[in-house]
């Protein structure tokens, strides 16, 4: 072989080898900027979709409250047990409705919405007032998944107050 031959395959090969990198690279890059764009609509999902679910509590919604949970999903409400079924999440959400005196306004807001690389999963926090006067006040953490259909359902929900524990009864 001559000397001019063995350069001409080394550099084919080193060529070969630094296309081949580059396009692992583009193929990477690529793939980062679809799994961005994923979490942002994601986010964006799961933000929009917490938002109505806080008017759907503030109304005292029932139906459209117990809605925005998935099958199999867990509710961990405070002072009461763990709700593992739509029908003891429906129960709970009903008691807590029940223990608000009526008119006595609800608000809430989202403050984060964070969706894994994945993309199927994302967790939510926020805030609530029980107001006038403040009965409750507190935050919120909701983990989302995303379904089959691409809508995107809580699997586990707890909310707990900020206010002081009240004394015990004498």
């Amino acid at each position: 072989m001559s000397p001019t031959r063995g350069k001409v395959t080394r550099f084919s090969i080193l060529m070969m080898a630094c296309i081949g990198l580059s396009m692992s690279l583009l193929a990477c890059s690529k793939s980062d900027n679809n799994a961005g764009e994923q979490r942002k609509q994601g986010e964006a999902a799961i933000r929009q979709r917490d938002d109505a679910w806080l008017k759907a509590l503030g109304g005292r919604q029932l139906d459209a409250t117990v809605s925005y949970y998935a099958d199999g999903a867990v509710l961990l409400a405070p002072n009461a047990p763990i709700a593992r079924t739509k029908d003891e999440i429906r129960q709970t959400w009903s008691q807590v409705f029940a223990s608000i005196p009526a008119g006595v306004p609800f608000t809430g807001g989202t403050t984060q919405v964070e969706v894994a690389n994945s993309g199927d999963l994302g967790y939510a926090t926020g805030f609530y007032t029980i107001d006038n006067p403040p009965i409750d006040k507190g935050k919120y953490l909701e983990v989302w998944k995303k379904q089959p259909d691409g809508s995107w359902k809580a699997i586990a929900d707890t909310f707990n107050s900020d206010m002081p524990a009240a004394s015990p009864a004498r």
